[in-house]
């Protein structure tokens, strides 16, 4: 399923190229990393926080529909119904301490060391900490912080894996600034035919299909790149152009494989001057496009004939 979460990347050969052995090393770090670090999150918040906030805020969250509780032979029966607001609410909460602890006790501390060593830098020591989490999370598309926490780390891995993705198009292509970014596709297939038939069988994906999701995914890596995130009115509009054209150019083959093409970069939520945090399914499907793309280039690579 392209869409789906499949993350494994084939090991080198004794065949396989230089730059598909530091591209397979590369590639999990960045897997490992986001993995380990969402992991950490989840475990905590399930061994340390979760039952307090339960215990502590129950009315609040049977309230706000974030669980139910049912009497039964008078035994409350407690469900989760959006479980990742528990986990957002102990995400708060240590923002909350961050702030405090780190931010202003360090100043604090900084200001207490550079007086003892007879220096000072009062001005910037001093300084007005306002920093409201509530109104952080309004720049965002996000419903709550732990999306925030969670998509962020989509946001970096994605980041990642076309950076390093560009990078070995251009070294397997001898290339440098000359070819924008959108035609790297277009130009290693063009070089090696046989890439396109590979992934067109593997990917149930027809050529100019594969062409316009790899421009999609580069309107996005730009607006990261470039306005950090922030959707415009023509960023937004941009977006809808070639997500119309990678839909359009899907053909029947396609069906079995991907999801409701609607879920993806929703027009909604693509919410003009506001940070678009990308989701799970969307960092699937460039994720599984890009291993299928980089093992058949390996294989096409290391064995010419």
């Amino acid at each position: 399923m392209l869409a789906g979460y499949t993350p494994i990347l084939r090991a080198p050969s004794e065949k396989s190229s230089e730059w598909y052995k530091e591209f397979h090393n590369i590639y999990y770090l960045s897997q490992l990393t986001n993995i380990l670090l969402l992991s950490y999150v989840d475990s905590f918040i399930e061994i340390v926080s979760k039952q307090t906030i339960l215990k502590e805020k129950k009315e609040f969250l049977v309230k706000n529909k974030t669980i139910s509780i049912d009497n039964n032979n008078g035994i409350d029966i407690l469900t989760e119904l959006k479980s990742d607001e528990i986990k957002s609410i102990d995400i708060e909460n240590f923002l909350d301490q961050i702030i405090e602890k780190i931010f202003k006790e360090n100043m604090q501390k900084s200001y207490v060391c550079l007086t003892a060593m007879g220096l000072s830098l009062e001005n910037d020591l001093n300084k007005d900490i306002r920093i409201n989490i509530k109104d952080l999370l309004s720049t965002t598309s996000a419903k709550n912080w732990y999306e925030v926490i969670k998509c962020f780390l989509n946001v970096w891995e994605f980041l990642f894996l076309y950076s390093i993705i560009e990078t070995t198009i251009k070294k397997i292509l001898s290339i440098s600034g000359q070819t924008k970014e959108e035609e790297l596709l277009e130009v290693i297939m063009k070089k090696y035919p046989l890439l396109r038939i590979k992934l067109e069988s593997e990917l149930s994906l027809n050529e100019q299909a594969m062409i316009d999701l790899w421009k999609l995914y580069t309107e996005f890596r730009n607006i990261y790149s470039h306005s950090h995130g922030i959707i415009t009115q023509m960023a937004k509009s941009n977006i809808g152009g070639k997500l119309d054209k990678f839909k359009k150019g899907l053909d029947d083959r396609s069906n079995n494989f991907l999801i409701d093409t609607d879920k993806i970069f929703q027009n909604n939520l693509l919410v003009q001057n506001k940070f678009y945090l990308i989701k799970d399914v969307e960092l699937n499907i460039y994720r599984n496009f890009i291993i299928a793309f980089i093992e058949k280039l390996d294989e096409i690579y290391s064995s010419p004939d």
